[in-house]
């Protein structure tokens, strides 16, 4: 889930080109319970708020409130707010840091990656142009625990399309007998707003993201299909509905 990303992560992966120019705001830690790691971003003025704590908390509480001084709350949080502004670009510097080593363990992942999917599964990402395919490829190398997994799949599917996917579950015979049947799992992606054109292509990618979950995610006796439905809205009193269904 997106409030389980570190703000690294997010960020490298989201604005690589910003890297070393983000101005960060350590919040604290009181807000990790229920906020994310990166709490807000504003790529315009390249700033984003972190829920962790920044360089003031790693300083003796003597240094922000000599015990000698009585000083009212007000007086004490102006204190805080001044203590945290000097300290912003230390903050800043080592969050920056820290995104370079993300980037760099990130590169070292791929390189990995990209040699087991070579050596094992006989894929070169090199060769993959489907962007949908090239991102399930990646989760290859953890095929063994989530083969046959249909709601794993469901979240994947979500994943590399960023569309949502509803799932039914059911029966499917060629000859509507109760006696002989498969199991069988159906994903609706929903991708709305698409033009015709845009629509075919993503059909197109979605055949061949089709082909690969059943090859190496699916049993062979389970029957997938894989719908794409999107509403195109032509006028504002037309919607204009395509649906296409894939083996």
């Amino acid at each position: 889930m997106i409030n389980e990303i570190k703000a690294e992560m997010l960020l490298n992966y989201l604005y690589p080109e910003l890297s070393g120019e983000w101005v960060a705001h350590c919040r604290g830690t009181f807000y990790r319970n229920y906020s994310d790691d990166a709490m807000s971003v504003d790529p315009a003025s390249k700033s984003v708020e972190l829920s962790r704590d920044g360089f003031l908390k790693m300083l003796p509480p003597e240094y922000i409130s000599l015990e000698k001084e009585q000083e009212s709350d007000e007086r004490l949080r102006e204190r805080i707010e001044t203590l945290t502004e000097a300290f912003l670009p230390v903050d800043s510097l080592m969050f920056r840091q820290q995104l370079r080593v993300e980037q760099t363990v990130a590169g070292m992942l791929r390189i990995r990656t990209a040699f087991v999917l070579k050596r094992i599964f006989g894929i070169d990402l090199d060769d993959i142009t489907n962007p949908y395919v090239r991102d399930a490829a990646l989760l290859l190398p953890y095929v063994r625990q989530s083969r046959g997994d249909i709601g794993w799949v469901r979240r994947m599917l979500e994943s590399v399309t960023l569309c949502p996917v509803e799932m039914t579950v059911g029966r499917w015979s060629d000859d509507d007998s109760s006696r002989a049947w498969m199991p069988y799992v159906h994903y609706n992606i929903v991708c709305d707003g698409l033009t015709q054109s845009d629509f075919q292509r993503e059909y197109a990618r979605l055949q061949e993201l089709s082909v690969f979950v059943m090859e190496h995610w699916m049993p062979a006796e389970v029957v997938m299909k894989i719908d794409l439905i999107t509403h195109i809205r032509k006028r504002e009193s037309a919607i204009l509905d395509y649906s296409c269904e894939m083996d």
